[in-house]
């Protein structure tokens, strides 16, 4: 039990006992209830603090990419903005697209590309790097309008 009720409780100051009822709670109750107040409140400072810190790590980390319209046999040209060091993926569209082959053609200086299968690249930039990087790919397949292979040149603006 937390606490007890105690009746004719004797008050330290006077010798005359009172006739109403004392709650009087246990020290262990007291103590117990201290540590879950602050433990709630530890946590909601922990909760505003990490919320805080990713708030400043989306706010320092994005990623922009638009989605490249790609016409087999011509060469498209592709952007991408990195702010911090997150990946950004770039995705390949044409009409019926059916992509039969995707082969880098040049590597990024400052960065690493790892394609996606046969649905785009994603480019991570290098730990502390910030300028223009470039890279570029062949897609090799066949859309609704014609058939052919493709080179993809994509310039990457690092902040």
């Amino acid at each position: 039990m937390n606490f007890m009720q105690v009746d004719n409780f004797m008050s330290p100051r006077s010798n005359a006992k009172s006739s109403e009822r004392h709650i009087v709670y246990h020290p262990d109750a007291v103590a117990g209830r201290l540590i879950a107040i602050g433990a709630v409140l530890l946590l909601m400072f922990a909760a505003v603090a990490w919320a805080s810190g990713l708030a400043s790590f989306l706010r320092h980390s994005e990623c922009r990419s638009w989605p490249t319209l790609l016409v087999f046999g011509q060469e498209t040209d592709a952007s991408l903005l990195v702010r911090g060091t997150v990946p950004c993926s770039l995705a390949l569209q044409a009409p019926s697209l059916a992509v039969d082959e995707l082969k880098m053609a040049t590597l990024p200086e400052n960065g690493t590309v790892m394609s996606r299968g046969r649905t785009g690249v994603t480019y991570l930039p290098g730990r502390n790097f910030k300028g223009d990087d470039f890279f570029a790919f062949t897609v090799h397949g066949r859309s609704a309008l014609q058939e052919g292979t493709s080179l993809v040149r994509v310039h990457v603006s690092v902040r």
